[in-house]
């Protein structure tokens, strides 16, 4: 989109903006599935302050210290919180990109009585584009159907680093009686062309010489990734149930109580996973394995997985208490390598035990044992406790625990390509990891502290090939965040500490600090909230990771130490009923300092430029 017609379509939305009802307020209910649906606060339900609106990139809004990326948003990406940075998934060449796309165990349920639609666009340079549109309606009072799309694009920072993301997903949920379904799409790819960096530090950082312009390594390398699922998960209740349809003028509640004990429960769960790597061979990586004139490498794993059990729920005075699920899963993967094929089967028992209709404790324990497969022996258990104290049940003390001894991702064992290839045999893998947080809304105040024991753990060596760790490995942080409002201004701290007893294998920054300075009115005989701001992030050196375009992988080295260089963003942003808008000058430091850092080795830090986006719903 050129810049008048974005002059254009802003105008024209703010002319709509200014039509809308005041006074409409939202009737939907949100929720994820975990053996049965969960109340879930999702972002789309909450999301319509101008807290971290502003913020373009979409790791920062579960993340506000950021982390390392290899050129846009949309490439890959690694957090500098231990504890933030994305799980490990079964097809491990997607973790670097989770944090752009929906994932499988993120698909939002809704229950709306009218429809629900919300629309986003963010533009910026290099002809970057982030365009959002959400759609939910009811079709009747116990089915939801849904439509999310979402398009990340960019021709690139650098040379040669064009990238295009698209997320789609689409859910159907039919709760009548006894019985129960949900069913979800996921359609997920990634296309960017690879580079390695830049080719002269000189060149940046003493020549000063804008990004666009630097010359950058490998130039004809590409990668494609895709990541396909299918769910469908159902429920049937056994024992009375209690029907209510109650009909008003404008609108039909249906009120479902089951008062019997027992539930069957099952899933099924179809999924694909592709990832499509080329360039012409050079001398950028060591070793040519295959073709010396062309690279083509192709892998893939495409699985199925089936849940059934029973669930009994336990209850005083007629009311739900606890709930306890016990279960089968069975597992059959295909994992491709180039022109090798391996079939795997994996079997396990599950189990959870979790609250019901507590006011003030929630609690949750999941438990999974393999009895057969490659994963036979392994045994995961984790815990969530919340202590709330508050009507809104998101301030009190939580505390969350895991551990789990498994095998280790199937392609950190065998792999080949034209440039690496192992076929390793790694110990099961020790995790014991625990996390804490107080938080009093409030006092707009959270404090934190986090511990994991690594034994066996997995990292990518110099050499870019997974290598194992056979010792125990403690990684650990503490962190602060407060706001202070003094009248119309505020100010945003958040501080964090990070201990690793071994940074030559977790090369991550020590002390990790964010400040949001702004000042927030409503004008325009309260008819408009602005908020005008400066954010600064802040990082103490560390020596980071090289990035591998052949595998995705981030290895370690120790060639660079990254200097500490604040990133700061200066922004306006503004709501209006339901539409919200901001402009944002990022990263203002490289800009008009001459503040120039990296994010990792050879790939500098985020490049400075103009913003601009807005967001619009609809309930009505």
């Amino acid at each position: 989109m050129n810049k008048y017609g974005l002059i254009l379509s802003f105008l024209f939305v703010w002319t709509l903006a200014s039509a809308q009802h005041e006074g409409i307020e939202r009737y939907f209910d949100t929720y994820q599935l975990n053996i049965i649906p969960q109340n879930f606060d999702a972002d789309i339900k909450s999301d319509t302050s101008l807290n971290n609106f502003h913020n373009v990139e979409t790791y920062y809004h579960d993340n506000v210290f950021g982390g390392m990326r290899t050129g846009n948003n949309g490439h890959a990406f690694k957090a500098f919180d231990y504890f933030k940075q994305s799980q490990n998934p079964e097809f491990i060449f997607l973790q670097p990109f989770q944090k752009y796309t929906t994932q499988t165990n993120q698909i939002v349920f809704f229950d709306t009585r009218k429809p629900f639609a919300k629309f986003q666009f963010i533009s910026g340079p290099q002809d970057f584009e982030d365009v959002m549109a959400v759609f939910t309606a009811n079709p009747s009072p116990f089915t939801n159907v849904g439509v999310k799309y979402r398009s990340i694009k960019s021709n690139g920072d650098f040379t040669h680093s064009e990238s295009k993301v698209k997320d789609f997903s689409l859910w159907q949920s039919y709760t009548k009686k006894r019985y129960q379904n949900h069913l979800s799409l996921i359609h997920n790819k990634y296309a960017f062309q690879e580079f390695g960096g830049i080719v002269s530090d000189s060149a940046y950082r003493i020549d000063n010489q804008r990004i666009p312009n630097l010359e950058v390594r490998l130039k004809n390398a590409e990668s494609v990734m895709t990541h396909q699922e299918l769910s469908f998960t159902h429920e049937y209740r056994l024992g009375n149930m209690k029907y209510d349809t109650i009909f008003t003028e404008t609108d039909t509640a249906i009120q479902i109580s089951h008062q019997g004990s027992y539930s069957i429960f099952q899933e099924f769960r179809l999924n694909r996973n592709f990832r499509m790597y080329s360039d012409i061979p050079s001398d950028f990586y060591e070793h040519i394995y295959r073709d010396s004139t062309t690279t083509f490498d192709s892998i893939s794993l495409n699985a199925f997985n089936h849940i059934a059990g029973l669930q009994y729920f336990h209850r005083k005075d007629s009311l739900p208490t606890w709930r306890a699920f016990v279960g089968i899963q069975n597992n059959f993967s295909k994992y491709h390598i180039v022109t090798v094929d391996d079939v795997i089967q994996n079997h396990a028992i599950l189990g959870n035990i979790s609250s019901m209709q507590n006011a003030k404790f929630d609690y949750a324990l999941d438990a999974e044992y393999g009895i057969s497969g490659r994963t036979q022996g392994d045994i995961r258990l984790s815990s969530k406790l919340s202590m709330l104290t508050d009507s809104t049940r998101n301030s009190g003390l939580f505390l969350s625990n895991t551990i789990a001894n498994q095998e280790t991702n199937y392609f950190y064992e065998k792999f080949a390509s034209n440039h690496f290839q192992w076929d390793n045999q790694f110990d099961k893998t020790f995790t014991l990891r625990t996390e804490l947080a107080l938080v009093m809304q409030n006092y707009h105040l959270k404090a934190y502290v986090n511990h994991a024991l690594l034994n066996n753990s997995i990292y990518i060596a110099e050499t870019g090939i997974p290598v194992q760790l056979n010792q125990i490995l403690n990684v650990a942080n503490a962190g602060l965040s407060k706001v202070f409002y003094l009248g119309k201004f505020g100010l945003k701290g958040d501080i964090a500490f990070q201990y690793i007893d071994n940074e030559e294998i977790i090369k991550l920054p020590e002390l990790m600090a964010f400040a949001g300075l702004f000042y927030e009115n409503r004008i325009f005989e309260n008819n408009m909230l602005l908020r005008v701001g400066i954010d600064t992030r802040f990082y103490s050196d560390y020596e980071s990771y090289t990035y591998i375009p052949a595998t995705g992988f981030f290895a370690i080295q120790n060639q660079q130490i990254n200097e500490s260089v604040p990133l700061i963003d200066a922004f306006l942003s503004f709501k209006v009923k339901r539409f919200r808008a901001f402009l944002r000058y990022s990263n203002v430091g490289q800009s008009f300092l001459n503040l120039r850092g990296y994010s990792l080795l050879s790939y500098p830090d985020r490049v400075g430029g103009l913003h601009f986006g807005f967001s619009w719903e609809f309930y009505d």
